[in-house]
């Protein structure tokens, strides 16, 4: 008996299933192609060295435009979702973009093209793909290593920048450290920063001495003009002291710690995060932006 029930219950669900009217009348077989389209409006890919493409996604409409550089590197936008909930209903328009190598973007076979200059140079490429100018940049982490030294070059086409949790973890800071190691420290300064690295020891005063004083380059902050924010949380993984000097050297900054937050603050920390980071690009649109006192 029962088996009997459950087969007439599963033929009566397939051919339920199978009557064409039981579709809404509003359904017809352009129906996929149109959520499709819904899900990837406002996006636009950009061809940069020639053959690859960049993935860039708009966001919102207002006359604040803000460029979002994910971190790491390798990271893709996904994570900077959250920004939807805040920006777009204070009229700020921003948007998506994953580096070559990440995310929706072209994958290269070639290692080499995975560099910090060429990166500079893809943003280039980027904003003028997206007809941006005057506009704002944010760069999260890795992000902001890329903002700061696209600003060496390229500031003159730039508003303001946020430079968000710049500092923070120094394991992920490792493949642009290596970098600058070379250029920066004596083969002494290199022997005794692997030395401490290798013992895990990144809170020696000797560590944090090379890699504060030296490896980040702290003699190239002033060099950013523009209206800065400086933003990072409390609890980061490197002593917020880092941060703070980093607003200190930037002479038009403004320096923000969120108090309940980590190295995702936009997470952990939303609403500290996003009224202050929302209040600065208002402040620098409306010519009101005041820098801290140095």
């Amino acid at each position: 008996m029962k088996t009997t029930i459950l087969l007439l219950l599963t033929a009566n669900c397939f051919w339920g299933c199978d009557q064409t009217s039981k579709f809404p009348e509003s359904f017809t077989e352009n129906s996929i192609d149109t959520a499709w389209k819904i899900k990837t409006d406002n996006t636009k890919m950009i061809v940069v060295d020639g053959k690859y493409n960049i993935w860039t996604k708009k966001v919102g409409e207002g006359k604040i435009k803000v460029l979002l550089l994910p971190g790491e590197p390798g990271f893709t936008q996904d994570y900077f979702e959250c920004f939807e909930e805040f920006l777009p209903k204070e009229g700020i328009e921003f948007y998506y973009y994953d580096q070559l190598g990440t995310g929706n973007s072209d994958i290269p076979t070639d290692s080499v093209l995975l560099n910090t200059s060429r990166f500079v140079e893809e943003i280039e490429h980027v904003r003028k793909g997206l007809k941006l100018d005057n506009f704002y940049i944010l760069g999260h982490f890795w992000g902001g290593v890329l903002a700061m030294e696209y600003l060496q070059k390229y500031q003159n086409h730039v508003k303001a920048a946020i430079l968000s949790s710049m500092t923070a973890g120094v394991k992920s800071y490792a493949p642009y450290s290596g970098q600058l190691k070379k250029k920066t420290f004596t083969e002494q300064d290199i022997k005794t920063y692997d030395s401490l690295d290798r013992l895990k020891l990144h809170d020696s005063p000797e560590y944090q001495d090379l890699l504060v004083n030296k490896l980040y380059a702290w003699n190239r902050l002033p060099n950013i003009k523009v209206p800065t924010l400086v933003i990072g949380g409390m609890y980061e993984e490197r002593n917020p002291e880092d941060i703070k000097k980093e607003g200190k050297l930037i002479p038009n900054s403004r320096t923000y710690l969120c108090p309940d937050g980590s190295h995702l603050s936009i997470y952990d920390d939303q609403q500290n995060y996003f009224s202050n980071l929302v209040a600065f690009l208002k402040d620098v649109e409306n010519n009101k932006f005041v820098a801290d006192k140095k």
